[in-house]
């Protein structure tokens, strides 16, 4: 059985603004509930990663495949 008290946060990293609008807008669309952290690269999505826990954690990342300041490519 699912937990409902633990929010459902998803992590969406992406260094094109058009892009994480539109995976908003599509999403929130799917499930209003859903809290979005958005980030503009790798590094922040690191940041937030390593400064949020528990609870707090993403239940789902979003992540661009070539983005500025840190890539894995």
């Amino acid at each position: 059985m699912r937990n409902k008290t633990r929010p459902k946060i998803f992590l969406l990293a992406d260094d094109d603004p058009e892009d994480l609008e539109m995976l908003e807008e599509s999403l929130l669309a799917a499930d209003p509930e859903i809290q979005l952290a958005m980030v503009r690269d790798g590094q922040q999505a690191l940041e937030y990663l390593e400064s949020h826990g528990g609870e707090e954690l993403p239940c789902f990342i979003v992540l661009d495949y070539k983005m500025t300041v840190f890539n894995a490519v």
